[in-house]
């Protein structure tokens, strides 16, 4: 988005964040769901700052075993991934599921729903073997050097021929289209989003002589158009955090005084996880 690459991009000038926690510092005379001191994560615009003002429907209950720092960066990630995985992917219980670009955030957190609340096999596809090794230890089945190794029959060899039953597609390009060959018999994939910049041209049919289904997830647009699908999505993934189903990973934390620095080290490649700015 700061790069206006986005699907959405919002009129400039803008200040980016879109997840925030923090301390409530106080409140309208008409808010009664909150009150000053209590301790809350949400979403909205205009993340990347130390004060923000925001409608209290945006805000959630931020349970205390759940560090600030965590919390800050686990709800579009996992929002996403749960969405992609449960309402869209219909996935099931001990399915295959294979993940592109798995060490970033949501590819992570991608990873972590499917293999704790599924028990699914996770086949996660990175960039090197040290994210591949990190994703390993994170709790995928198997993993897949996509630039050391042919994505297709490293797919089709762990699967012993039967391909991947679900697959979360955040790459487009080639990576898109190698992963369409990956696929089960009556597989599903949901893109999620085009960190290549190329938006592939689907090969219909391939969906028609595998009948395979091809999807989309727009996390954040569900506010507009379903949002108690949202919110109800949101306060699952509160919860399940709460309870430790789920356990989002922060892989750097930078001041906010750093934040060109923060953006280049995604934009390097370097990050695995979530990258957080702390305000302190």
């Amino acid at each position: 988005m700061a790069n206006g690459k986005y699907q959405v991009r919002p009129k400039t000038p803008f200040t980016v964040g879109m997840e925030f926690s923090g301390e409530i510092a106080e409140v309208g005379s008409e808010v009664t769901k909150f009150k000053a001191g209590d301790r809350v994560v949400g979403i909205g615009k205009e993340g990347f700052a130390t004060e923000l003002v925001m409608q209290p429907e945006m805000l959630f209950a931020l349970p205390h075993g759940i560090p600030y720092e965590k919390a800050a960066g686990m709800l579009a990630s996992y929002g996403t991934a749960l969405m992609a995985l449960a309402r869209r992917g219909q996935l099931k219980e001990m399915e295959t599921v294979l993940i592109t670009a798995a060490a970033g955030a949501t590819g992570l957190a991608a990873v972590d729903v499917a293999t704790s609340l599924y028990k699914a096999k996770v086949i996660a596809a990175c960039g090197s073997t040290e994210k591949c090794n990190f994703v390993r230890e994170r709790g995928a089945f198997a993993t897949v050097d996509y630039n050391a190794q042919n994505l297709k029959d490293k797919v089709k060899s762990i699967t012993d021929g039967h391909g991947a039953d679900v697959v979360v597609e955040f790459v487009g390009g080639d990576m898109f289209m190698q992963c369409l060959k990956c696929m089960a018999w009556e597989g599903r994939m949901v893109v999620v989003g085009f960190a290549s910049g190329d938006v592939p041209q689907v090969p219909a049919n391939l969906l028609l002589l595998n009948s395979m289904s091809l999807m989309g997830v727009f996390w954040g647009e569900y506010l507009k158009r379903k949002p108690k699908v949202l919110l109800d999505n949101i306060e699952e993934v509160i919860s399940l955090c709460q309870q430790q189903y789920l356990d989002p990973y922060v892989g750097k934390v930078f001041p906010l005084a750093e934040v060109n620095e923060a953006f280049q080290y995604i934009q390097d490649r370097k990050s695995m996880g979530k990258i957080v700015l702390s305000m302190t």
